[in-house]
């Protein structure tokens, strides 16, 4: 018999930015998306058909690899 798994319906939007060139760590920057698509400090946990159509318009901006997790 089959098992139904877990579907999560919402998501967080985040956005890796390369590493600055005068940065002294060089560690890649995270930044994270709300609802509203503005960054915000912490990740917060938005609808998943949201967090797609804001990860899309990010991507078309080419800031960065974008993920929704």
């Amino acid at each position: 018999m089959g098992t139904a798994y877990p579907r999560c319906d919402i998501r967080r939007v985040l956005l890796h930015l390369p590493p600055v060139a005068g940065q002294a760590d060089g560690l890649p920057t995270v930044v994270f998306y709300g609802r509203r698509g503005r960054p915000v400090k912490k990740p917060r946990f938005i609808p998943a058909e949201l967090a797609h159509q804001l990860a899309r318009k990010l991507q078309a901006r080419r800031l960065g690899t974008i993920s929704v997790i």
